[in-house]
């Protein structure tokens, strides 16, 4: 990482439409078989998860852009009065990480979530109690899956970032 990399100030931006399939496209990088264990995502998929929320659940969504590519992409949710959030995927592109994406994205995504929720949310999870149900491929399978992901992939980058980012495993 070159010197201008290593400080360059990171501006998360709230998922605008025009966005959506440069983020599906981002997903489908880093998930699938040999990847993360989330099924890949159309635009149907996608809005159904991230745009689309039932009553009374509230979704947050940031995006990071480098040259208007998207890099990265955090969403949360939470629900109505509820004390926890739930921080329901982080992603960044693999030649972006280790530059202080993710921790940008997640520090965004915490901060937006508490103000929306007007100060309810005293914690934030990641774990299988989300109301976004990620579809993911059942480790050791031909390609089964689960309409339900449990929680974080012990086995992905994204598992140590988020023990290095203060969360911990119940």
């Amino acid at each position: 990482m070159d010197h201008a990399e290593q400080n360059r100030c990171w501006q998360p931006q709230p998922l605008e439409s025009r966005l959506h399939s440069d983020v599906i496209a981002l997903w489908n990088a880093c998930c699938g078989p040999g990847k993360l264990v989330y099924r890949q995502l159309d635009e149907a998929a996608f809005k159904k998860l991230f745009i689309e929320a039932e009553p009374g659940v509230h979704i947050i969504s940031k995006v990071i852009l480098a040259d208007e590519t998207v890099v990265g992409f955090a969403s949360g949710t939470f629900r109505d009065g509820a004390e926890q959030g739930y921080i329901t995927i982080l992603l960044v592109a693999e030649n972006w990480r280790r530059k202080g994406i993710g921790q940008t994205l997640l520090s965004a995504l915490e901060h937006d979530m508490k103000d929306a929720a007007k100060g309810s949310i005293n914690r934030f999870e990641v774990m299988f109690f989300n109301p976004v149900t990620l579809s993911w491929i059942v480790p050791g399978t031909e390609n089964d899956d689960h309409p339900n992901a449990p929680g974080v992939d012990v086995s992905c980058d994204g598992y140590l970032f988020l023990k290095n980012q203060a969360f911990y495993q119940k």
